[in-house]
């Protein structure tokens, strides 16, 4: 107890005697721990902003015009059997023009007097698969299949 209560009693009168530099030497250190802190407060709203990003990552492949229900059916099988999809969502040429009138406030019907949006489906990729190359490699197994536009 003795050497800290001593050790304590050098530090203090070593403060007095250097004022200067234990001030300057105090400021730098704070300014240290302010910057490191908001370093690490932007880096992990940095890493939530990805995530959330990648969260969203979807493919939308759209489908000819000439295919059939049943084809459709089978083709929506085999690309949710494809390593990397977690779900596929058909979107008909209804629910197209339905999508483009609520983003765009205008029936498509009226401009063009026919629907010209095809059917598609929505894809969304597993966690394992939210990165530039998981979408390449679902992309390149989807693009040989045939019905695919």
């Amino acid at each position: 107890m003795q050497g800290f209560v001593y050790s304590f009693r050098e530090g203090i009168s070593g403060l007095r005697r250097a004022k200067l530099s234990c001030l300057l030497s105090i400021i730098t250190i704070t300014i240290s721990l302010f910057l490191i802190g908001g370093i690490l407060v932007i880096a992990l709203n940095m890493h939530q902003i990805l995530s959330s990003i990648r969260a969203r990552m979807e493919l939308e492949v759209f489908l000819d015009n000439s295919i059939s229900g049943e084809k459709i059916r089978a083709l929506q099988q085999q690309i949710a059997s494809i390593e990397g999809v977690e779900k596929t969502e058909f979107i008909s040429k209804e629910q197209a023009a339905e999508y483009f009138l609520s983003e765009f406030k205008q029936d498509i019907t009226e401009i063009l007097d026919a629907n010209p949006l095809p059917a598609s489906f929505r894809i969304k990729f597993s966690q394992s698969h939210q990165t530039a190359e998981g979408a390449d490699s679902i992309l390149n197994s989807i693009e040989g299949l045939p019905g695919i536009d």
